[in-house]
């Protein structure tokens, strides 16, 4: 007898997803009558600046037509797009150009505005309810000029093993959706030992039992930058987290799953102890959030799209900062 979780989508699932992807297609073609018709009317959006907006149809559509008047030509692609139950979340990655204008917007530069986003959305009655956006707005406001820009965001060098999103960077039809082969409830329970015993346990020695010998870490979400490889590398990438927050650990989880993929959204809490890209400790405590996919391969993590709130730590360090425009 088959489980549920190597079953195929059931009508409801295969439904939502595809109104996430009309939801998306409408951005990409301005399309603001397909907003108004698949977003319900009591709406509400979870922005990592915005915070929670009571949004409805017109202000999702207000809020993408206030992006597309800074960035005409922004669309995403969808490499991945997973639905369980009322839920489904989404790799998508964010490209094109800052060349407009808007009100209380800084001049726009002409440069390229790409970020990654993993976002989560709840439907009901087959429309959008609630939306947990999951990004960096560090990344834009640097690429808008209006935070000190960090040094170049690495660039998978391409060396014959391709991450999935790699292969499927600008899949629109169908996107990725999990493997059905893959047991979904075998998937979110590693995901659910990564958070327990890693991110909450601090356990390095755990990673070999829980992570590919050569997981991808693509740190700002978006599939062709990899920040970090193989186990050593996501242990460096852990340890720079753990010696600005000793005790950092995960308050509050929720997780979509499908097959191989895991979608999780976090609350993480911590004191600043050690320096932090450059900032001094403070001694005192803070939060912040993300969300973020998995890839699962032979029971193992092997791949990994974080979205943090890195603002939100920044400002929490030093309150002066932490001012911008968001998508």
């Amino acid at each position: 007898m088959l489980t549920r979780s190597i079953q195929t989508l059931s009508e409801r699932e295969s439904a939502n997803r595809a109104t996430a992807v009309r939801f998306i297609e409408a951005f990409n073609h301005d399309d603001w009558d397909v907003v108004r018709e698949v977003v319900a009317d009591g709406f509400v959006f979870h922005h990592p600046i915005g915070g929670t907006v009571q949004a409805g149809p017109e202000g999702m559509v207000a809020t993408w037509a206030g992006f597309k008047r800074l960035s005409p030509d922004s669309w995403h692609p969808i490499p991945i797009l997973i639905a369980e139950g009322d839920h489904a979340a989404v790799l998508l990655p964010t490209y094109g150009h800052f060349t407009g204008h808007a009100d209380q917007a800084p001049p726009p530069t002409g440069g390229r505005l790409d970020y990654g986003m993993v976002n989560i959305v709840r439907f009901k009655a087959g429309r959008l309810a609630e939306m947990w956006f999951g990004m960096d707005p560090l990344v834009e406001l640097q690429q808008m000029g209006v935070a000190p820009a960090l040094p170049a965001r690495p660039r998978d060098p391409g060396d014959g093993h391709p991450s999935l999103a790699d292969r499927d960077e600008i899949t629109i039809d169908p996107p990725y959706g999990g493997d059905p082969s893959v047991d979904t409830a075998a998937s979110r329970a590693v995901v659910d030992r990564w958070f327990e015993e890693v991110l909450q346990g601090h356990r390095v020695d755990a990673l070999a039992g829980i992570v590919s010998p050569d997981v991808v870490v693509h740190p700002t979400a978006m599939p062709d930058e990899v920040g970090y490889r193989t186990i050593a590398g996501l242990a460096e990438w852990l340890g720079e987290q753990w010696r600005a927050f000793p005790d950092l650990t995960i308050v509050d989880r929720f997780t979509v799953a499908s097959g191989d993929i895991v979608a999780a959204r976090w609350q993480a809490r911590g004191t600043s102890r050690g320096p932090f890209m450059g900032m001094a400790p403070t001694g005192h405590s803070l939060d912040y959030s993300g969300v973020t996919m998995y890839r699962i391969e032979d029971g193992r993590i092997a791949e990994i799209w974080e979205t943090r709130n890195t603002l939100a730590i920044l400002h929490q360090l030093d309150p002066r900062i932490g001012s911008g425009h968001h998508h």
